[in-house]
């Protein structure tokens, strides 16, 4: 007997709670694949495409907006509501007649067509967005952009090329403000890995004192518990495909 897509969702939805992950159904009817990480949150996403896939790490959130092509998402990182990450740069030809889909989609158009429908698909790379990234409200982050760790994004920026790390960007284009440290401790913060630790050990730090978290991060009587947890594979994961997935790979 066939499972209707509602059910199947539904069954779907209860093991990636079961494993720790909080997701809507709305990603999980799309035609990708999620790799997820305990206390991660992906919500009201539209997923557009198929054959793609999102990665989201540990304690990441991402509230709503629209997914394009595959994107891997690190640990800590906070994304607002109607946040696209993945948009095209080149979503529509602009040296055709038209820049419409209409010349090469299942259109009224093309149905009169005599010759061969024409064909057009946008280059799209991996979009990375690495830990610790905090994207406001109603930003857009183009495809093949890497965010780097800690940086933030202000409401409403477009982010058109690569972010370095901890620099908060803004505007349209999104263009540097400020750096949220100064660059010994930017260093001392990419050299401690922190993201990576287990949540047992990073629980206890003193989140609000950024001078004596890294002072334990780097203590000599922390390396010894630190090394033997340093390693992301401690955060365990869970691959689910979507339902429209699951079903092109059983055509």
């Amino acid at each position: 007997m066939l499972v209707p897509d509602w059910w199947r969702a539904q069954i779907l939805l209860s093991k990636v709670k079961r494993f720790g992950a909080n997701v809507n159904t709305e990603p999980l009817h799309s035609a990708y694949h999620f790799t997820f990480e305990k206390g991660a949150k992906l919500k009201r996403v539209n997923c557009v495409g198929k054959g793609f896939s999102i990665k989201i790490g540990a304690d990441s959130y991402w509230r709503s907006g629209m997914a394009i092509g595959n994107i891997h998402i690190g640990r800590f990182c906070s994304i607002s509501s109607n946040v696209t990450i993945g948009l095209e740069k080149n979503g529509h030809p602009t040296n055709w007649l038209s820049s419409s889909p209409a010349q090469y989609s299942k259109s009224h158009l093309c149905k009169h067509r005599t010759s061969p429908t024409l064909s057009y698909q946008p280059k799209l790379s991996a979009t990375i967005i690495q830990s610790d990234v905090w994207i406001g409200n109603r930003a857009t982050v183009m495809n093949g952009v890497q965010v780097g760790v800690g940086a933030i994004i202000a409401a409403g920026s477009i982010v058109t090329k690569s972010v370095p790390p901890y620099a908060i960007v803004a505007g349209i284009p999104a263009e540097l403000v400020k750096y949220r440290f100064n660059h010994e401790v930017i260093q001392r913060l990419l050299d401690s890995h922190w993201w990576n630790l287990h949540p047992e050990y990073l629980a206890d730090l003193p989140f609000s004192d950024i001078g004596q978290c890294l002072s334990l991060l780097e203590s000599n009587e922390q390396q010894s518990k630190k090394s033997s947890i340093f390693d992301g594979s401690n955060y365990a994961v869970f691959e689910a495909s979507g339902l429209k997935h699951l079903l092109n790979e059983s055509k």
